[in-house]
């Protein structure tokens, strides 16, 4: 179950995209004579107003919700797309270890690093509570490898699939 608008509208826009679908009608109910120009007042918070009036698409970008509905065609819609933080909030210690190898650090300091990521005590609140914030972390020391190596392309690909499952 969703704990806020975040989760929430990241879920629901994975729900879309494994229906194949980016936008979906506003549920409103029928007993209510709603006039369209109003339709937008029940508007979800994660949502915007679709391309067509009286529908309504995902306001986050999409590749959360990708991995998200990925894990639950994979595992069901119970626990797998809940998975899909901690396991990014593991990758990226991992990563970031693998990054200070690449960069020529000796294990020791590699690992303390890592460690460093890992007791940080905003960085295990978010992965305790399913935060979007260490997928967007994980993300961003991907972009930052490729960038500066890009040679890196195929090792970190590999690493990314297998461990996010990745779409693209």
């Amino acid at each position: 179950m969703a704990g806020g608008s975040d989760s929430s509208g990241y879920l629901n826009a994975a729900r879309l995209f494994s229906e194949g679908r980016v936008f979906t009608e506003i549920p409103i109910p029928k007993e209510l004579s709603v006039l369209p120009s109003d339709r937008d007042v029940f508007l979800p918070l994660a949502f915007r107003p679709g391309p067509r009036p009286g529908t309504m698409a995902a306001r986050y970008p999409p590749g959360l919700p990708l991995h998200m509905a990925a894990a639950a065609l994979a595992g069901g819609w119970s626990r797998a797309p809940f998975l899909v933080i901690p396991l990014s909030a593991i990758a990226a210690i991992v990563v970031v270890f693998w990054i200070a190898r690449e960069l020529g650090l000796s294990r020791l300091f590699s690992f303390g690093g890592a460690a460093l990521l890992d007791a940080f005590p905003r960085i295990r609140q978010e992965a305790e509570r399913r935060g979007y914030r260490f997928y967007a972390l994980l993300r961003d020391f991907e972009h930052r490898e490729l960038a500066r190596a890009p040679g890196n392309w195929t090792r970190l690909g590999n690493l990314r699939d297998v461990v996010l499952w990745r779409l693209d």
